[in-house]
């Protein structure tokens, strides 16, 4: 099935009839279900539960805790258990400063004692950007 640019709901295409595109949200305890509909066809659906709370791609505000020029790291507060780590570039270590907030973004989940692995290089992806 082919998707084409969906204009918003109530928007007219020069010489067709009018396209309705819509969507729905539900919460409950257990889970949360959204989805996208396209002249009242369900186009894309989604459900989350907490137990899968995926946070890879994650934008956060990240705040420095501690510079590590010996390993050229970064350790940040993102909101997790545990301090995010960030690899930097030898020649940019001296950019960050203890207490200094960002935007960073989740790269790779906490494994174990380690936690999140985080970048400063922000990518938005997805079928609704341009």
């Amino acid at each position: 099935m082919h998707k084409s640019r969906v204009p918003r709901q109530g928007y007219v295409l020069a010489d067709t009839l009018p396209i309705h595109f819509s969507g729905f949200f539900s919460q409950s305890f257990e889970k949360v279900q959204a989805g996208v509909l396209y002249n009242d066809t369900l186009m894309e659906y989604y459900e989350f539960s907490e137990n899968d709370r995926e946070i890879l791609g994650d934008i956060r505000l990240g705040q420095v805790r501690e510079v590590v020029p010996g390993i050229n790291a970064v350790f940040m507060n993102v909101g997790e258990n545990r301090p995010g780590f960030m690899p930097v570039d030898k020649g940019r270590i001296s950019d960050y400063k203890p207490g200094q907030e960002f935007l960073v973004q989740i790269q790779k989940a906490a494994i174990g004692e380690k936690g999140v692995v985080v970048t400063d290089h922000l990518s938005l992806t997805g079928q609704y950007v341009v």
